[in-house]
C-alpha cells in the first residue's frame, strides 16, 4: 500500500503503524527512470520499550573518533538492558548505562542504533546517523590569476571551493597574512593601498572545522610608463 511520496533530497518520512507485524518498503527512482528498492519489518506492540536518543542529534558531523551516544528508555515494558550497535555490528551486548562512547574506526558516515530489550525480549530502538569528516576542503582561487597585474584600488576576489562530508562552513580572507574578513560567500573584496605586489589568501572551513587555503599573488601598478625620446641628429647639409 502506498502512504506517501518523498522528494530526491528527503532522507526521513513517518509512516504509521499497526499492531502486529509491519513491512515498510522504499523504493527510490532516479531521474533515467530506473529504481532501487529496500525493506524493513516492525514488529509494533503497544507498551513496548522506547528509545529516545538525547545526543547527538541526526547526521551529526564530527572530526573526532568517537561519539558520546546518550539515550533513555521509556514505555510499560520492564526494562532490562540495552544494546548498541554501529551499523550491522554489535559494540556492546548488554548495559544499563544510559551512556556509550562509540568509536567511528575511520571517515564516512555511521548508523548508530540503541535497542532496549524487556525482561520478555522485546525490544524497541531508535537510530541516529553520525558522519565523520577528517579530510580538508577543496578550494581554488579563480579570479584574479596568479601573478596577476591590476591598477585597481578594490580587487575582487573570487573563488570555489567544496567539501563531500560535513559541508562548507565559512571563509576567512587574509592579504599579507593579515585578516581582512569571513564570508559565506565566494567572493570578496580586497583593498590594496599602494602600487605593491600582494599575497591574498582565502582558507575554507568545513562544519567540523577542517580547513584548506588557496594563495596568490598580484601586483598592483597604477603608475603610468615614462617615454623618454632621444634627440633626432639631423646629418649636416654642405
Amino acid at each position: 500500500i502506498l502512504v506517501g511520496r518523498a522528494g530526491g533530497g528527503q532522507t526521513g518520512f513517518v509512516v504509521s503503524l499497526t499492531a502486529g507485524l509491519n513491512t515498510i518498503e522504499l523504493i527510490g527512482f532516479g531521474i533515467n527512470g530506473k529504481s532501487a528498492s529496500d525493506f524493513i519489518q516492525v514488529n509494533y506492540l503497544e507498551g513496548a520499550l522506547e528509545v529516545t536518543i538525547h545526543s547527538p542529534t541526526n547526521n551529526f558531523a564530527t572530526s573526532s573518533p568517537s561519539v558520546l551516544l546518550e539515550y533513555s528508555v521509556s514505555g510499560t515494558g520492564n526494562f532490562d538492558h540495552f544494546e548498541i550497535w554501529r551499523n550491522s555490528t554489535l559494540i556492546k551486548a548488554s548495559t544499563t548505562a544510559e551512556s556509550y562512547s562509540v568509536p567511528l574506526p575511520s571517515e564516512g558516515t555511521w548508523n548508530l542504533t540503541v535497542v532496549a530489550v524487556d525482561t520478555f525480549n522485546n525490544k524497541g530502538k531508535r537510530s541516529v546517523f553520525v558522519i565523520r569528516d577528517t579530510s580538508a576542503p577543496q578550494i581554488a582561487i579563480s579570479s584574479p590569476a596568479d601573478n596577476a597585474a591590476v591598477k585597481v584600488v578594490e580587487l575582487e576576489l573570487k573563488w570555489t571551493a567544496s567539501d563531500s562530508r560535513s559541508g562548507l562552513s565559512h571563509y576567512e580572507i587574509y592579504c599579507d597574512e593579515i585578516l581582512q574578513g569571513t564570508t559565506t560567500e565566494k567572493t570578496f573584496l580586497v583593498s590594496l593601498t599602494i602600487d605593491k605586489s600582494y599575497t591574498l589568501a582565502v582558507k575554507a572551513f568545513d562544519k567540523v572545522g577542517n580547513s584548506a587555503t588557496a594563495t596568490i599573488t598580484v601586483l598592483r601598478d597604477r603608475v603610468a610608463p615614462e617615454l623618454f625620446c632621444d634627440p633626432l641628429s639631423l646629418p649636416e647639409l654642405e
